[in-house]
């Protein structure tokens, strides 16, 4: 049984040390407690994605995301 707790131990170790926090704080992406890019939305379902500096990196856009099956089906 110790030796079971033992290899779970070693299995369960490279998670917590390997292990990073992103979070997304007031349109600012930080990782690990340091900001790193900008994320703007300026409508619905459109994102923009910036250096912290203001140069955009790239655009995203979810479209149809909302639709149920009969209205993509529908059109």
């Amino acid at each position: 049984m110790k030796t079971l707790y033992l290899i779970f131990a070693f299995l369960l170790l490279p998670i917590f040390l390997l292990s990073q926090k992103i979070d997304i704080k007031k349109e600012k992406i930080q990782y690990n407690e340091k900001e790193v890019a900008v994320v703007k939305s300026p409508y619905l379902d459109h994102y923009e994605y910036y250096t912290i500096t203001g140069e955009k990196v790239f655009e995203l856009d979810l479209k149809g995301v909302g639709l149920t099956a009969e209205c993509i089906v529908t059109g």
